[in-house]
């Protein structure tokens, strides 16, 4: 049974507050500090910032207030920090959706918190529970003088690679900790009404969502029918893939030309591909990780001016370059990719968005009008 840290003070902000709140100050704040978020960031995109501070590497940000200890059975005690706008230790009969929201490079889950709340108040969407788990590093939770919680390094999370041993916390895998939260909210009763959940994610975040939607069973897990699982991908640096092609400078589908393999030997390994997966995915064949990521309902999103080759937070290591020169094409090449390995069919499932006038913007991308319905689940089919 997982258990909820829930500081003294009860949520009190409704869905006028809210509205209010951001009418007023455009910034949207929780009166529970279990759900209080931070204004966005300068990280992974959460606002606009210049290259130079970027390069210097993400800041480490304030750690959400909210605890999550997943259930007894994982391997050892863990707990993570989690933004919410709902108590979920008592739940909500009228919340008929949920969003976990991702955070990117940064670890800046109250950021990415607040701005799915301002989607939700701009979209007048107030039965929505979100929740942002937090992935944070050991510098993370040294540097606010926590302790007693669980930590990744700062690329593992973003695979669903397992978690440091840290004191007494047991190793989990990130992707558990998700469905973790998914599958408790889902099926313990307090949230009767919920029939959608959402997993989005931006930057590496979104990798994080690309990855995960492949990977987890979770619509397996959840044990309450007719609950619809859907994903928002945006503006990752790189994707999973199937096989071993790639699109080239020609658009072309194809196994990479023998010089690339050879200067690229691990291009389709774990993360990129396949190969050589983590213990989570490992639980899994190809077959079947491949067979699971077509039937997933994934929308894919992408900032028309995401397209700076030379961007310091992007990935650039060879087996994401076999990708595509930027985050733009290399979202085009990979709804190419699917198209080419599951057939035009798989585009019911799948769609791309380009978001026109916005770059590497995670605050922007998450609530231009475009992409809402989807973040919110209001876009379902």
């Amino acid at each position: 049974m997982p258990r909820f840290g829930m500081p003294a003070r009860q949520a009190v902000v409704g869905a006028v507050v809210i509205l209010a709140l951001v009418a007023l100050a455009g910034v949207l704040r929780s009166a529970d500090p279990l759900a209080k978020g931070a204004l966005p960031t300068p990280l992974d995109g959460s606002s606009p910032t210049d290259a130079a501070a970027l390069a210097s590497g993400p800041t480490p940000g304030p750690i959400c207030a909210g605890r999550f200890e997943l259930p007894s059975g994982t391997s050892g005690r863990a707990v993570v920090p989690i933004c919410t706008n709902r108590d979920l230790a008592v739940g909500d009969p009228s919340a008929t959706r949920l969003v976990v929201v991702v955070h990117g490079d940064g670890r800046n889950a109250p950021g990415y918190f607040d701005d799915v709340l301002r989607a939700a108040a701009t979209s007048a969407v107030t039965d929505v529970v979100v929740v942002a788990p937090q992935f944070a590093t050991r510098s993370d939770l040294r540097g606010q003088g926590i302790d007693g919680l669980s930590s990744w390094s700062s690329e593992s999370w973003k695979s669903g690679d397992r978690s440091r041993s840290d004191g007494d916390q047991g190793r989990v895998s990130s992707f558990d900790v998700v469905d973790a939260l998914i599958t408790d909210i889902v099926d313990s009763g307090r949230f009767p009404a919920i029939q959608t959940v959402i997993v989005a994610g931006h930057s590496a975040g979104g990798q994080f969502v690309n990855r995960y939607a492949a990977a987890s069973p979770v619509d397996q897990a959840i044990r309450k029918p007719g609950v619809a699982l859907r994903f928002v991908v945006a503006n990752p640096s790189s994707y999973l893939y199937f096989d071993d092609r790639r699109v080239d400078d020609q658009g072309v589908f194809a196994v990479p030309s023998e010089a690339d393999r050879e200067g690229c030997r691990h291009y389709d390994d774990y993360k990129y591909g396949l190969g050589a997966r983590n213990e989570y995915l490992a639980q899994s064949s190809t077959d079947l990780i491949t067979a699971r990521y077509a039937t997933r309902v994934v929308t894919y999103v992408a900032g028309a001016l995401d397209t700076d080759p030379q961007d310091p937070t992007m990935d650039r290591s060879c087996a994401a370059r076999l990708q595509g020169v930027d985050r733009l094409t290399r979202a085009r090449n990979y709804v190419a990719s699917l198209t080419a390995i599951f057939g035009p069919g798989v585009l019911e499932r799948h769609r791309l968005i380009e978001i026109p006038g916005i770059g590497h913007d995670g605050g922007a991308i998450l609530n231009d009008p475009l992409v809402r319905p989807w973040l919110l689940g209001s876009g379902d089919r």
